[in-house]
């Protein structure tokens, strides 16, 4: 800029003095336009030096903004990493919870243990997924709010299975001491009770409620059955299953006649006590499942017995179980 000045200046100068010749002044011309065209280019220049640091000033700005998206990003993956950690730990919570209730209920059979265990399969079912909704998360497929809402859910039918074991377990342990208070007044050798895989068998021998080739349940059998009955009513969600047994003597027909025909009557006595119809059911089992072999006439007079098979009833367990998915 300051060169240009002066060129610019100096001409009128020496043309007024004459001393410059036409070559020089020519020459001076263009020295004046190839100024300018410098100036020019400089002026284009530094026009295009303003526009590029325009032009960083605005991507340093969208830089930035990434740079603070990413932060926050960041930010919510660390939140939502700590909040899938709490539910790990809230998870291995529920299944030591599970194997305490499991190894606590005496009154479990098989049929409920294989239920439980494929609560937990489902419970890993469910931790699966929340390894998959972590994943997601990172691509922004999921929330937390949904997380939140799973986990709300699983506690929600977890507490209520929980409750309807612990329902089952008073209601057995409460059978179990009614049935305990009756052995306690009766004549222990002819009603005796035993608990298999979480079921409760009472074993009636003959003698307590029939008379030897009868099938009408007699008087002190009834007071019995009756007794047994106030028990079974106080404890509606048990099942009842009545077995009848004979021993080797006679045909085969006669057999399953004479047993079968003696869980009829113990059902009908229950049935008559007030006890529900629908939660029994009464069979016979002939001779096919002696409880000492019939080698004798002791023995036999044991075999000829009914059994009354107490469980729990599962379908409340059946439906928690399929609502848990």
């Amino acid at each position: 800029m300051k060169k240009q000045y002066i060129y610019i200046s100096l001409t009128p100068f020496f043309l007024l003095l004459g001393c410059v010749s036409q070559k020089k002044y020519n020459t001076l011309i263009l020295a004046k336009e190839a100024i300018q065209k410098e100036y020019a280019t400089l002026r284009n220049a530094r026009n295009e030096r303003n526009d590029m640091a325009d032009s960083l000033f605005k991507i340093n700005a969208t830089l930035a903004i990434a740079l603070q998206d990413v932060d926050d990003w960041k930010g919510r993956y660390l939140t939502y990493a700590q909040t899938n950690e709490q539910l790990n730990k809230e998870l291995d919570n529920l299944k030591q919870q599970n194997q305490t209730l499991t190894e606590t209920t005496i009154n479990s059979n098989d049929r409920m243990k294989q239920e439980i265990s494929d609560r937990m399969k489902e419970l890993d079912a469910r931790e699966r997924e929340l390894r998959r909704v972590e994943n997601s998360l990172q691509t922004k497929e999921g929330t937390i709010d949904g997380l939140k809402k799973i986990l709300s859910e699983n506690e929600f039918k977890i507490k209520e299975l929980s409750d309807t074991l612990k329902v089952r377990d008073a209601q057995m342990m409460k059978t179990q001491q009614t049935i305990a208070d009756i052995l306690t007044g009766g004549a222990t050798n002819e009603l005796t009770m035993r608990q298999t895989n979480g079921k409760v068998y009472l074993t009636l021998s003959e003698a307590l409620l029939f008379a030897k080739g009868k099938t009408e349940v007699t008087t002190h059998g009834i007071d019995v059955l009756r007794k047994l009955a106030n028990a079974l009513i106080a404890s509606p969600d048990l099942d009842i299953s009545i077995e009848g047994h004979s021993d080797s003597e006679g045909s085969i027909d006669a057999q399953w006649q004479i047993s079968t025909a003696k869980a009829v009557s113990v059902a009908k006595i229950l049935i008559g006590a007030k006890v529900e119809a629908k939660r029994i059911i009464a069979s016979g089992r002939s001779a096919y499942q002696p409880f000492v072999p019939n080698n004798s006439e002791v023995n036999k007079a044991k075999n000829r017995r009914v059994e009354v098979v107490i469980s729990p009833n599962v379908n409340d367990l059946y439906r928690l179980i399929k609502e848990f998915k």
